[in-house]
Order: C-alpha cells, then sequence, then structure tokens
C-alpha cells in the first residue's frame, strides 16, 4: 500500500469524479451532440481507468494477499452500502430482476439477480465496484500462476476480446461465428466493460508503472540535449515529464479520431473501450504518477480520495433529487432540459455532501478512537 503522498495524483481524483458525472448527464448534449460525445464518450472515459490503474499502482506491486483482501473488504463495502442506498429507487423504477414484463416470477429469477448483483451492478453506475472486485481476484490469481509479462499479456488479450464487444461491436455482429460467442458472453454480463475483459488490463498497467517508478531514483527532469541522431528519440512515460506528455497528447489525437470515426460508422455497441485508451493512459498516468512523486506539495490530499469516492457514489442520486426538483418547483423541464446546468448543480451538490460526510466519518472515528475519560479506569 501507499508509504508516501502522492498529493497530484489526489488531487486529480476529483476532476476524474466530475467527468464520470459528465457521462451520466450529457452537459453539452443540447448544444453540441459531437461536442458532448468528445467529452463525455473520449475525454470521461479515462476517469474510470484512472480510479482502476491507481489501485494497481498501490495495492498490487508486491502482491500482498493482506492488502488485495483489504480493498476488496473496502470495495465490497461501499458496494453494499451503495446497493442499500439505491434499493428503494430499485423498488420504485422496478428494476429488480425478479418479474417478467407481464408482472409474474421470473423463472430465471435466481441466475439473473446473481447477474444483476455480482456483475452489472444494482444501479448503473455501480457496476464499478463488482468489476473491481473480481478484476483484483483474477488478476491476484494469474500473478500466483504466471510472470508479470504474461499476466500483462493475457489481460490485453481479454482486452482485446472486450473492445470487440464494446466499440467494436459492429465489426465483430458481421461475422456470424464471432456475433455467436459475443451472443453468449452477453447472456452472462451486459457489458463487456467488466471484471473479467476490461479491469484486469488497467490494474497491470498500473502495477507496472509503480514497479518501474520504484526501481528508478526520484530526480529532477533532465535537461533536454539534441540526440546524436534527430531520428533518436525515446518516447517512455517514465523516462522525464516532457516525453510522457507529448506521448500523452498523441495517444488522445489518436483515441479521439478512433472515436469519432468509430461513431461515424455506427460500430459501437456500447463506448467504453478503445484500442488506444490504454496507451493513453499509461502515458498520462505515468507523467502524472512521476511528477507527483517528486511533487514539493506538503499539504496531505488523502481526504480526496474517500471525497471523490462518495461523490462517485451518490451524484446519480442527487441527479434524481434535481429532476424531482425541476417537477416539484413546476420549472417545466427549464432545469432537466439545460445538461449543463444540471451538471453544476450535480456537480456542487455531490462535492458538498461528500465534503459532510468525510468530516462526520472523520469526526466519528476520532470520537471512537480517544479514550472515555469517563471509563472508570481513569480514576483509579
Amino acid at each position: 500500500m501507499r508509504k508516501k503522498s502522492y498529493p497530484l495524483v489526489d488531487l486529480c481524483r476529483l476532476p476524474a469524479a466530475f467527468l464520470v458525472i459528465a457521462i451520466h448527464v450529457s452537459p453539452l448534449a443540447f448544444i453540441n451532440e459531437t461536442a458532448d460525445f468528445i467529452l463525455t464518450r473520449v475525454i470521461a472515459r479515462t476517469a474510470v481507468p484512472f480510479f482502476i490503474m491507481i489501485t494497481g499502482y498501490f495495492v498490487l506491486p508486491k502482491i500482498s494477499g493482506s492488502a488485495i483482501a483489504k480493498e476488496i473488504k473496502k470495495c465490497a463495502i461501499f458496494y453494499m452500502a451503495a446497493i442499500l442506498l439505491y434499493l428503494p429507487v430499485n423498488v420504485y423504477a422496478r428494476q429488480l430482476p425478479l418479474w417478467t414484463n407481464e408482472g409474474t416470477l421470473d423463472p430465471w429469477w435466481m441466475l439473473r439477480l446473481i447477474r444483476w448483483i455480482f456483475v452489472d451492478g444494482t444501479f448503473y453506475h455501480l457496476w464499478y465496484f463488482p468489476a473491481m472486485i473480481t478484476g483484483l481476484l483474477l488478476v491476484a490469481l494469474l500473478l500466483s500462476r504466471f510472470s508479470p509479462k504474461t499476466v500483462l499479456m493475457i489481460t490485453m488479450i481479454l482486452y482485446a476480446i472486450g473492445l470487440m464487444g464494446d466499440s467494436y461491436y459492429g465489426l465483430a455482429a458481421a461475422a456470424p461465428g464471432l456475433e455467436a460467442f459475443y451472443n453468449g458472453i452477453f447472456t452472462l454480463c451486459t457489458y463487456t466493460r467488466n471484471g473479467v475483459f476490461f479491469v484486469p488490463l488497467f490494474l497491470m498497467l498500473g502495477r507496472t508503472l509503480a514497479i518501474r517508478h520504484s526501481s528508478k531514483p526520484i530526480s529532477k527532469p533532465a535537461k533536454r540535449t539534441l540526440p546524436q541522431s534527430r531520428f533518436h528519440y525515446r518516447l517512455q512515460p517514465e523516462t522525464c515529464f516532457h516525453d510522457g506528455s507529448l506521448l500523452t497528447a498523441v495517444a488522445f489525437i489518436l483515441m479521439l479520431t478512433e472515436a469519432l470515426m468509430l461513431r461515424h460508422f455506427h460500430i459501437q455497441r456500447h463506448d467504453s473501450m478503445y484500442i488506444f485508451l490504454p496507451v493513453l493512459m499509461y502515458a498520462g498516468a505515468g507523467c502524472l504518477f512521476r511528477a507527483s512523486r517528486s511533487s514539493k506539495i506538503k499539504r496531505n490530499l488523502a481526504p480526496l480520495c474517500k471525497i471523490a469516492l462518495i461523490i462517485y457514489v451518490i451524484h446519480p442520486m442527487v441527479i434524481i433529487g434535481l429532476r424531482g426538483a425541476d417537477k416539484l418547483l413546476g420549472l417545466n423541464g427549464a432545469l432537466n432540459h439545460n445538461g449543463l446546468l444540471v451538471y453544476i448543480f450535480t456537480c456542487i451538490l455531490s462535492l458538498l455532501f461528500s465534503i459532510l460526510a468525510v468530516i462526520i466519518f472523520q469526526r466519528l472515528k476520532a470520537r471512537r478512537e480517544s479514550p472515555d475519560i469517563a471509563h472508570p479506569k481513569y480514576h483509579r
């Protein structure tokens, strides 16, 4: 686990959480659909891989069973709390996978319930927690059997399989054999963006960065000098900040081009997985982690970890509240039809609630850990 602070990494958790909100609100859709697509389906798609890579960076390097178990326990606790939080909404919206469309008990309700809880997530954003638990278990199992390089290759293959069921599904559907294969997968999970095909690669990329950084001392970026050959230029995100920045920019341009082409040709079934997304994340996270290790920021920003996680969990409830407020206040859709306004209010309210929740949790923890001076043993 972490032994030193990474202030820039902690600081970036907040904008990442706000990008997740953008995915679920589409703040620019009422202005320009292409601009909204670039924001929510390209830029914002880096948020969840960023969170996953953080876990891989801090939890997986030493392959400690206790560290992995602790992370899984944390995910499970948050997930159970989130399930209870959104259960009334599930009941009200008739989202419980127990009945058929005709209102009768589904004969496969047990299997559907298992898939709902342990694969898809009980609300549209809660897939992250079962996916993270599954991904951690899978990567830990693979690392116990194979070398890290082999595991990285396996996770790349899994990602490629998931990719064809996500952004490139149109190509898979054109081949009868592949279409049948993916239809079989979709009977087990709604999306290939899950703990088997999506999460493991980003966990391993985070782990790879941590291993490379731990083997190199923290130093200031070296001054650039002209190489012997003008073509001799290595683009390694962990060598210096500038090289990583250039690779990040190139990877983003390539991913943006890829996403726009897939959208133009209507190939996507979903839009969470791109060919250049792992490249972008490895380069960008490499810059961020290296800069954070050498940062001179002394302030402890660790509470932002919990704040960002709470924002992730509660923001759909805030969105529901805003939709309801629009009707109760008789605004006739003035709020609901303005995605940018909904987005701003959701970010502000989610942030305020999360800060308040963290303050309350910290005070309860401090009160629990402080000695009770009224206890008889302090008056002997």
